[in-house]
Order: C-alpha cells, then structure tokens, then sequence
C-alpha cells in the first residue's frame, strides 16, 4: 500500500464483527452520479452533531448545501445526467444566494424552497426518490437480484426492516414520523461505528469522490480542495513582494486599467481566477485598485487586451526585486524558479521575450480549460465601467 498519507487507510474501512463492512465498501461501486457520496457526507454530518433519526428532507438538502460550492463557486463537472448539480444551479438562481454562502443558510434555504410548491419541489423531491433506498442495495444483493428496477425501491426498505435486529445488519431503516414524508433510522451498532471511525470514514467517501469527480474534470487543478469552501488564505508573502516593487518604481501601472499601481491600499488580483487555479502563485498574482479588483470578481480577462501588459509587468517586477533585494529573500522567487524550472542565476539574466512567451503558454491554456469548465472569459474593464 502507498505510504501517501491521503491514501493510507481510505480504500479499506475499519473492521468490525458485528457489522457488514463489506456492504458499506461496496456502496460506490458502479456508481454513475454523485447522489451516494453526497448522501452519505448529509448522514456523516447528522452523526457528528449525534442525530440518529434525521428526515429524508434534511438530508437531501444537506446535500445540496455541501454540493454548493463544487458546483457553484468552483464550476466543477458532475456529468451531464447528475441532477444534485442541476438542482444546486437550480437553488442558486431561484434564491439568489451569494456564491459564498455558509452551509447552514443553504440548506435552510433549499428547506424553504421545497415548501413552495414550486418545480424546484419536484425536482428535490425526484432526486430523494431513489437514493436512500439504492444507497442499501449491497446488503440486500443477493434478494434484489433479478427483481424488476421499480420493485426494487419498496422491496429494499421491506429487507431494511426485515434484517434489523440481524447480524450485519444494515446501516439505517425507514420509520414513519409524523412531521415528516420520510425519516431513516440509523443502526445504534453502525451509529457507534461511524461516530468512533468518523474521519476516516469521511476519508474514505471524500477519496472515492474525488476519484469519480477526476474523470470527469481531468484537467482542473487542485481538485480535492474544491470540496469545500475555501479556507482564509495567507497573502503576506505576496503582498510583501509586491509592496517592495512598487517601492522601488512609482511608475508600474495596473495591466487593466493602465492607471498607476499606488504602493499601499492596492488588492491582489488572481489574473486566472482562484476559483479555478486554487493557488495563490506570483506569476498569477498582480496588485490592481480594489474597485477593480471587485468588478473583474472570477471572470476571465480578455487575453487579447490584457495578457501582454499582464506579462510586461511581472517581468518588470521580477527585475526590480533581483536587482534591488541584493539576492535577499531568496523565498519571494520560488514560484517564479518553479515556473521556469531554473535557478537563480538563470532568472537573473532571463530575457523578457523568453520570461513572456513562458507566462504566455502557461496562462494560455489554463484560461481555455477555466472556460471550458464554465467561467465566463473576455472580462474587460472598459466595459465594467460603462
């Protein structure tokens, strides 16, 4: 086994004697949409905070809230035919959610929606009709095998019941509940388990979802961080940089707006959005006004108009900082002897047609995935001023 600590421990789940864990391993085999792996982080979130009887309801719309921000913010791909995607998408319009809204506001918020009455409704409703049920199909193989594809829902929740005071029995039971459609029960045995191995059990979801979620975004960085919202990030280094160089030069001007770049009060900009990219990097970094900063937000800049500045002035600032830091603070140059896969003698006599054509054919094609992906490409600041 690979001593990669992300992988160490999540293909296999821990052992137990009393409880089926063959089953729960084989839950994502075959698995042709993200309804499983979304299903099960909603029961792991209701375990965590000690639920053991939790409504189909708020389960469903858990889902959509932790398939928020993979869908929304960082525009990942769940395939053509996933509706979890189509109904976060979906939310997202009808309640005009900010992209960055917490976990619990939009759960609350898919809660509401479904009371409406509305075709978002119909379409929760249709995405919980069948994955409570298919999600305990393993333990039951051996008797579904053969039965016609709509007998199979009632059958598994009549076995659910049949088998719960049984050795390995399974995860959870359907009970009825008078201020619910629909209420799962889990198993006080598979209740202990999950809470005693919570993470590693989340692991191993997480793991098989990034595995699935890879085939179909093959080209996107930094996937696994796409998950989840994304964490505060620390720009110390950067903004450390950037403030020395416009020090030195008083006349570096902004690649969008052509304006000069004032020392302090600037924002760093992400000239291919973070939201794809998922690395704070310098060669991708730029200090622009914040006004302009807020107007750009992730969309893609038009590379016609502003790659060439965008280049220029990374080289220049590069050459101020090797110039004037007297071969100090060697860190500040990591990212750019990564890029270009040199050392720092190399950088320091590297000509400005080779350092732009480099930047050039590395933004270049990470910009047409990011629009591939869905971002929105040929943001121009002339016309968000207009």
């Amino acid at each position: 086994m690979s001593d990669n600590p992300f992988t160490l421990g999540l293909m296999e789940l821990p052992e137990s004697p009393d409880l089926g864990i063959r089953y729960l391993s084989g839950v994502f085999r075959h698995t042709t949409n993200t309804y499983k792996f979304y299903w099960f982080l909603a029961i792991l979130e209701a375990v965590k905070n000690g639920l053991d009887t939790v409504s189909v309801n708020f389960l469903t719309a858990e889902m959509l809230a932790q398939a928020w921000y993979p869908v929304n913010y960082f525009k990942l791909h769940f395939g053509l035919q996933d509706q979890l995607s189509q109904l976060v998408i979906q939310l997202k319009d009808l309640k005009n959610l900010p992209l960055k809204s917490e976990r619990l506001e939009i759960r609350d918020a898919a809660l509401n929606q479904v009371i409406q009455r509305t075709s978002f409704t119909q379409d929760f409703h249709k995405l919980k009709r069948f994955v409570p049920q298919r999600f305990l199909s393993p333990w039951f193989s051996d008797e579904l095998r053969g039965l016609a594809d709509h007998q199979r829902d009632k059958m598994i929740q009549q076995l659910a019941e049949k088998h719960w005071n049984k050795p390995q029995a399974p995860l959870y039971r359907f009970v009825d509940h008078p201020l619910s459609e629909q209420v799962i029960e889990i198993h006080p045995t598979w209740m202990t388990y999950l809470q005693a191995n919570f993470r590693i059990i989340r692991d191993f979801v997480l793991w098989n979802l990034v595995e699935f979620l890879r085939q179909r975004n093959p080209n996107v960085p930094n996937l696994p961080e796409k998950l989840f919202p994304p964490l505060h990030r620390e720009m110390s280094l950067a903004n450390k940089y950037w403030r020395f160089v416009l020090d030195q030069d008083l006349d570096l001007r902004c690649p969008y707006s052509a304006q000069v770049i004032p020392s302090r009060g600037f924002s760093l900009d992400h000239f291919i959005p973070w939201s794809f990219i998922g690395h704070d990097l310098l060669w991708n970094l730029v200090p622009i006004s914040k006004n302009i900063n807020s107007a750009k937000s992730d969309h893609l800049p038009d590379l016609d108009y502003y790659l060439q500045p965008f280049a220029i002035l990374q080289f220049q600032a590069l050459k101020i900082f090797l110039k004037k830091s007297d071969g100090k603070n060697k860190v500040f140059l990591e990212d750019y002897i990564s890029l270009f896969r040199c050392d720092i003698e190399t950088l320091n006599h590297i000509q400005e047609e080779v350092f732009i054509n480099k930047l050039k054919d590395t933004i270049i094609p990470l910009e047409q995935i990011a629009t591939n992906t869905g971002f929105i490409r040929g943001w121009s600041y002339q016309k968000s001023i207009k």
